[in-house]
Formats: C-alpha cells, sequence, structure tokens
C-alpha cells in the first residue's frame, strides 16, 4: 500500500442499491479528493445487463486500471473508490460459484487503507442493472464474513441522509 505521503485510499463497498455512488462522490467533494466511479455500470449498459463469468473478471481489470489511473493522477489528495474488488469477489461467488485468480490476488494486495461497508438500510430504487432486490442482508452478511476473512479493517456505514455521510467521515477521521 501506498504511503499516507501520497494519500489515501478508501473503498465504499457493499451490495448494491446502498449508496455506494453517492457516498463516494459526497465524500470527494469534501475531502477535494478523486472519486473512481464503477466501471461495470458502464459496461453492463453496453451490454444491456447481460453478462457472463469472463465479462465479469474484464470488468474486474477494467476497474483496477481506473483505479491505478486515478490513483495517479490523486497526488496527496484522497481518493474514493465506489466499488472495489471485494465488490467482484462477492458478485463472483454468489452469482457463478468461483472466482478468477486475479480477482483474490487484488484483494490480498490491501490497496485500501480502510473500507467503507454500506448497510443496506436505504430504500430499494429500481434500475434495470440491479439483481438482487431481496438477497441484500445476506449479501451484507457475505461482504462482512469475506472483509473478515481477508483480515481487511473496516467500518460498518449505515443512516440516511446526512447522518451516513457524518458516520462514514467519523469512520474515516484518522485517515484523513
Amino acid at each position: 500500500m501506498e504511503s499516507k505521503k501520497k494519500g489515501i485510499r478508501i473503498a465504499i463497498t457493499g451490495p448494491e442499491c446502498t449508496g455506494k455512488t453517492t457516498l463516494a462522490k459526497q465524500l470527494a467533494a469534501h475531502y477535494k479528493g478523486l472519486w473512481v466511479p464503477e466501471f461495470a455500470r458502464l459496461h453492463l449498459t453496453n451490454l444491456e445487463g447481460k453478462y457472463n463469468y469472463q465479462d465479469l473478471i474484464f470488468m474486474a481489470r477494467q476497474q483496477i486500471e481506473l483505479e491505478d489511473n486515478i490513483w495517479n493522477e490523486a497526488g496527496k489528495n484522497p481518493v474514493f473508490s465506489d466499488t472495489d474488488m471485494l465488490v467482484y469477489y462477492i458478485w463472483s461467488t454468489f452469482r457463478f460459484d468461483k472466482c478468477d485468480a486475479f480477482i483474490i490476488d487484488r484483494i490480498h494486495k490491501k490497496n485500501y487503507h480502510h473500507y467503507l461497508l454500506m448497510y443496506p438500510d436505504l430504500p430499494w430504487e429500481n434500475d434495470s442493472l440491479r439483481e438482487n432486490s431481496d438477497n441484500l442482508d445476506a449479501l451484507f452478511i457475505l461482504y462482512e464474513k469475506a472483509l473478515q476473512q481477508f483480515q481487511i479493517p473496516y467500518s460498518v456505514i449505515s443512516g440516511k441522509g446526512n447522518i451516513r455521510l457524518e458516520n462514514a467521515m467519523s469512520a474515516i477521521k484518522y485517515w484523513l
């Protein structure tokens, strides 16, 4: 992991429709940092939501490339990623019952200073790319178990509106 002199990296992870993108943008704006968007959203839009295991691996590799490019531009500014390899790990094992070694290797590299695990307490918003409206609590448990399994430091973020943002800011204040 890069030193604090370079800046910090915060991963925002968790089930779909838990406010990852919104929070990443809010934190980047508040801390004058950079936001890494979710590559999969653009790619899946082009595929009209139909994907296979190889598409998932491709999206994971493109996500890493996007993250690395933004990280290299960031200088000392913090970087907030609205998805990460843990999302791909859970997605891959939940959907395909397997996971590519590339994804697991990237998780082991621990490229983030801290993870924010989003609790599924927001209202579901329909989106043609979302798949798991009935499984959010079960997916949250999978995320938490994976964070523990990979020995990744994390904070659970809950609350609605500004409370969610304040909880996230409190969880990462050490790093900033």
